[in-house]
């Protein structure tokens, strides 16, 4: 959804993936956020131009499997920093993702 050409289609895509009571913590970055928090604020970037990249802003590094999580360590390509991010799921849906990276 933060590439350029990218349409409220692509956001609703994603968000898709997310479970109704989704949440996603960053502690570095304001702490709990809501779905429609991000939605909104998701929206108000779109319409306001501010996705505009032109390619993929990660490379996967790792992936490690729990039940119903998953660690991701992956790197910023532009910024060479490694980010690391914990995925919960109920059912099929993302539940929940804390960002454990500042």
């Amino acid at each position: 959804m933060m590439l350029s050409g990218s349409k409220e289609s692509d956001i609703d895509a994603l968000f898709s993936m997310y479970a109704d009571d989704f949440v996603y913590v960053h502690e570095v970055y304001g702490g709990l956020y809501t779905r429609e928090h991000l939605y909104k604020n998701s929206v108000k970037n779109l319409n306001a131009g501010r996705f505009q990249q032109t390619q993929g802003r990660y490379k996967v590094l790792n992936i490690l499997t729990g039940l119903n999580a998953a660690a991701v360590e992956r790197l910023e390509v532009k910024s060479g920093k490694v980010h690391l991010t914990v995925f919960e799921f109920k059912g099929d849906k993302i539940s929940k993702i804390t960002e454990y990276w500042k």
